[in-house]
């Protein structure tokens, strides 16, 4: 099996000015001052800036960059907001703070932006299993809003209890269906979801979404035809179960085997593999050059040699290149002789 590859203007100058000054320095600003303004303007689409765009630098959360209006803060009087906190500590199950990392054992969520010290000992509805408070019913109610599963297809959007019921119902009742591999790996609220038909689903493994040029689809192992999240964790797979000549990772090329075999057959094609039978027992014993593995044989191997071939393997061809010098030729920085 052939081995699978993986590899990670002129200008103008601008003008000096007239060194000797006078009447020409100043007939050239005058000239490039008619040539800027001269120059046609530009006609450059504009687009209507997002939320995150538009938000002040007081009242912006500094995890998305969004307005926040209902706050999240903990111990450490670092104010996120409650959409970010509930991803970490719901979703990623990480309870640090989002921007100096120290642990939040509880966090309370608010309307208005308060120092923890002053509301810790209130008393408000709780989220028991992730030590999440809240100010008013309101907020408990837009919380439970974002965890909820519902089914996107149905008008009245019906909810469901878990994620795997909603999966169920989309591909019995819609025949819709959500990426696997999505759902494994992206923690995103259960709203943010993509959903596909079978022909959109295919397209999206293979080449991603017209609506993310950033996506490019998962990529492929094509020794085990198995798609992965993304290059890294292909990857980690290629490097894990699968082969590498760990000569030519060195020198920075990453080519990877199927099976050893493959390996083997790029060990003894391009390096000096040792075929004695306790070595291809052992597997990887390989070497960069000619006189590494002499020097091996005659360690491991020497009483498994004949003679002929024992003095053979003392040999070691060196190769010298040198310029003949003639005579009368004067040599840098010397006479001529």
């Amino acid at each position: 099996m052939s081995p699978a590859k993986k590899q990670t203007e002129n200008s103008e100058r601008p003008d000096r000015g007239d060194r000797g000054g006078g009447d020409r320095g100043k007939n050239k600003r005058q000239r490039n001052t008619h040539a800027r303004t001269a120059m046609p303007k530009m006609n450059i689409p504009t687009r209507e800036r997002v939320m995150s765009e538009c938000s002040n630098s007081d009242d912006a959360c500094q995890v998305c960059m969004n307005k926040m209006e209902v706050f999240s803060v903990g111990e450490c009087n670092h104010p996120v907001c409650h959409i970010c906190s509930t991803r970490m500590r719901v979703l990623c199950q990480r309870n640090e703070c989002a921007i100096c990392r120290q642990d939040l054992p509880k966090v309370i969520y608010t309307l208005a932006e308060l120092k923890f010290e002053d509301i810790k000992d209130n008393i408000y509805p709780m989220d028991r299993k992730f030590k999440i408070c809240f100010e008013t019913e309101e907020i408990q109610n837009q919380y439970t809003a974002m965890l909820d599963h519902r089914c996107p297809c149905c008008e009245d959007k019906v909810l469901f209890k878990t994620f795997r019921q909603l999966d169920q119902h989309i591909r019995r009742e819609h025949e819709m269906y959500y990426c696997d591999l999505c759902v494994t790996n992206l923690r995103v609220f259960t709203h943010e979801r993509k959903f596909y038909n079978r022909k959109q689903l295919v397209e999206h493994r293979r080449k991603g979404d017209p609506d993310d040029s950033s996506f490019k689809g998962h990529p492929l192992c094509e020794f085990c035809d198995q798609r992965f999240i993304d290059d890294e964790e292909l990857y980690k797979h290629l490097r894990k179960d699968h082969y590498f000549c760990h000569f030519c990772d060195a020198d920075g090329f990453q080519y990877f085997y199927s099976e050893y075999g493959d390996l083997r057959q790029h060990f003894d094609k391009d390096h000096f593999l040792c075929t004695e039978p306790v070595c291809e027992e052992q597997k990887f014993v390989v070497f960069r050059t000619e006189i590494d593995i002499k020097g091996h044989r005659l360690e491991r191997h020497s009483g498994a040699l004949s003679k002929a071939a024992s003095k053979e393997t003392r040999k070691v061809e060196l190769e010298f290149s040198y310029s003949r010098r003639e005579p009368g030729v004067r040599e840098r920085g010397g006479r001529e002789e």
